[in-house]
């Protein structure tokens, strides 16, 4: 006898439900967001069966300590679109009523009667654990340091223009130096030629005595008039920013180099790393999209759905529709927007199916999306099979397909 739980998720109480294989509804209960209210709800499935591998359990979602401490424990677990519960409701509720005991059974009876459309979540290694974490990790401190260099953009912007003419970057320690050195527009107008050409090579910047020169020009230009107290106000917030900046920029790097020694570890990494223009971080995030279990995808077009590249057709009579699939891993999509505009730099073909496209009209992401699909296919046989990228290979069964 098999057994099927579902379980609504909220911040302090998770309401359960366990049906039978028949869909009697065998237990309804709630417990607290608490290692108690785990282990409570573990006993209640222990009363009824003993073996983890007959009992199914399901949510709306999978990033929650509760359901990842289930499935640490080995059960096997469902994530369930909230598109797809809503739809399922009215099975149960024609008149539109809602609470969270029906929504429990509801995710409970879907995993009963249509298990074969759903596929289980992933049991990977700790070590691509690790990795997954990582790598999302590294993502968000990557958007905090850009929403940070866009801050100080603002900040200089409003007292001291003239220093976002002196570098290219913001996010490069000669910057950053330069800009302690000389918070206010008062300071680089006094600022010296030696002090200049100190500070640029203190920093190890290649052409620092052509850079100190061409500041110290810039420096005795006219510059706005800004009173003192605003100088003073902005320059205290500037200092602040980038001490906010130099650290983040720190932390990446530590990432970089964590990820490096996971990357560098795995099985997988030959396979996306003999490909031209993929490095360690993007070999690292499409690791962590593939998984490790080479069963886990029956095909291709499984991947191409999850990443979002492959479109969406709706058929009826006579008409015919092809729009964006939005349904999908953000993640993953975005992983393959950055792995397409990699191949259309370095494959030949890539860049020849890019241009086809943008000739017919289409727009530079679709475009890349269409790429990047063709190149799942590839990825796909390549990771299954544990086969390096041949290029001779792709064109002589492009030729093939075509006869």
């Amino acid at each position: 006898m098999n057994y099927y739980v579902g379980v609504d998720l909220a911040d302090r109480k998770h309401d359960i439900c366990i049906l039978d294989s028949t869909g009697e509804k065998l237990k309804e209960f709630t417990v607290p967001h608490s290692p108690e209210g785990l282990d409570q709800l573990i006993t209640e499935i222990h009363e009824l069966s003993t073996d983890i591998h007959n009992v199914f359990i399901s949510a709306e979602t999978y990033k929650h300590l509760f359901m990842e401490s289930l499935h640490a424990i080995g059960y096997t677990m469902y994530s369930i679109n909230p598109k797809s519960v809503d739809r399922a409701r009215d099975r149960f509720s024609p008149a539109g009523a809602k609470d969270d005991s029906r929504d429990a059974q509801v995710l409970a009876d879907l995993i009963r009667t249509d298990q074969h459309q759903y596929r289980p979540l992933r049991k990977d290694s700790s070590e691509l654990k690790e990795l997954q974490l990582l790598v999302r990790d590294r993502e968000s401190l990557v958007a905090l340091k850009v929403r940070i260099e866009n801050q100080i953009m603002a900040c200089l912007k409003s007292y001291y223009p003239q220093a976002l003419e002196c570098f290219c970057k913001l996010d490069q320690q000669s910057t950053i130096t330069f800009l302690k050195a000389f918070p206010t527009p008062t300071e680089f107008a006094s600022a010296d030629l030696d002090h200049l050409e100190h500070i640029l090579k203190e920093c190890y910047n290649f052409n620092w005595k052509s850079k100190a020169k061409e500041l110290f020009l810039l420096g005795q230009q006219k510059q706005f008039q800004v009173n003192s107290a605003t100088a003073q106000a902005k320059s205290r917030l500037l200092l602040s920013l980038l001490n906010q900046l130099e650290l983040l920029i720190q932390d990446i790097k530590a990432y970089d180099k964590a990820i490096g020694c996971l990357v560098k570890s795995h099985p997988d990494s030959e396979i996306f790393l003999s490909l031209k223009g993929v490095g360690t971080n993007l070999a690292a995030r499409l690791m962590v999209e593939f998984g490790d279990d080479h069963s886990y995808y029956p095909h291709a077009n499984a991947l191409q759905c999850e990443a979002g590249t492959a479109p969406v057709t709706r058929k009826s009579g006579k008409r015919r529709l092809v729009h964006f699939r939005r349904a999908c891993k953000k993640t993953f999509r975005n992983t393959m927007q950055q792995f397409a505009l990699q191949m259309v730099k370095h494959e030949p073909w890539s860049k020849e199916m890019f241009k086809k496209h943008r000739k017919l009209g289409r727009g530079t992401s679709e475009s890349m999306r269409i790429v990047a699909n063709t190149w799942l296919r590839i990825l796909f046989a390549m990771w299954k099979n544990h086969q390096h990228y041949d290029r001779a290979i792709y064109l002589e069964t492009k030729a093939r397909n075509a006869a």
